[in-house]
């Protein structure tokens, strides 16, 4: 018999994860609710999407998850904590919550904090690459209380996860150092790509990128980064802000990081005006 989860917001990485349990046969009963479930104009498209992973949606009821031994949480990084304190009100006593959202470590050891006075088990959780394409096999690093327990459900959901530590906010660390360089990167292109498209050398300027960095298709990865950005570049944006709270606690001035954030913000219309304000 498998476990009974719920699903705490149900966008891309949420239905990533269902669709690879889904498609792997396994047993479990998937519980979803996101906030979109909550607003009319956005109910029954939401409400479709659940089914059509054979999930069901539920309300943010006790009733709803009286039945729920696992939560896995993948909200938007501006929500993270306020998705964490919304479940403590929730969920049964003893349930685990996997927090696999890209927030600062203080605010996922603000989660931990609030669940464990209701007597849940936190678990803070980096997702290490892209959800796509492997889904609930995304590479994870977890730290925490990992017991037999917590090992079981790794295997039994599928994780390729690996213990980083015992110390919540950990796995966050090490999520958010990654992003300093990826998101860095995403920034710089989409800014790099806006200039080379008005001056007329974005071509030119992919080109001269390959000797550089062999390995690297340039135009195949700039376009990987601004189908991304354009889709959730608000998302991203949040995750970069994250990053400058974590350098701000650790005494790092977060200049990079601040700026990705911004340009991220920002979006990819090349429309944008020289000083950063919103496309005509």
């Amino acid at each position: 018999m498998g476990n009974t989860v719920l699903m705490i917001g149900f966008g891309e990485a949420g239905q990533a994860i269902a669709s690879g349990w889904r498609d792997a046969g396994m047993d479990h009963t998937v519980l979803t609710y996101d906030t979109k479930l909550d607003d009319p104009l956005t109910r029954d498209a939401m409400h479709a999407a659940a089914v059509a992973l054979d999930t069901k949606p539920v309300a943010h009821v006790p009733e709803a998850a009286a039945e729920v031994s696992h939560a896995v949480s993948v909200v938007t990084a501006d929500q993270a904590l306020h998705a964490a304190e919304r479940a403590a009100d929730i969920l049964p006593p003893g349930a685990v919550f996997w927090d696999m959202n890209s927030v600062a470590p203080d605010t996922k050891r603000q989660a931990a904090r609030t669940l464990a006075q209701a007597g849940l088990v936190y678990l803070d959780v980096g997702v290490l690459s892209p959800i796509h394409p492997k889904r609930h096999a995304a590479p994870l690093a977890v730290a925490g209380v990992v017991d037999d327990r917590i090992r079981d459900a790794i295997d039994a959901f599928g994780f390729d996860a690996d213990v980083l530590s015992g110390t919540i906010g950990d796995a966050a660390s090490l999520k958010l150092l990654r992003s300093i360089i990826i998101k860095g990167m995403e920034s710089l292109l989409v800014e790099c790509h806006q200039a080379g498209e008005r001056a007329g050398l974005t071509d030119e300027v992919l080109q001269s990128l390959a000797p550089s960095f062999p390995g690297i298709d340039w135009p195949e990865r700039l376009d990987y980064v601004l189908q991304r950005v354009e889709q959730h570049g608000p998302r991203r944006a949040a995750e970069m802000a994250e990053a400058v709270k974590f350098l701000d606690d650790l005494g790092v001035p977060p200049l990079m990081s601040s700026a990705a954030s911004k340009r991220l913000s920002l979006g990819t219309a090349a429309s944008q005006s020289a000083d950063g304000g919103e496309p005509d």
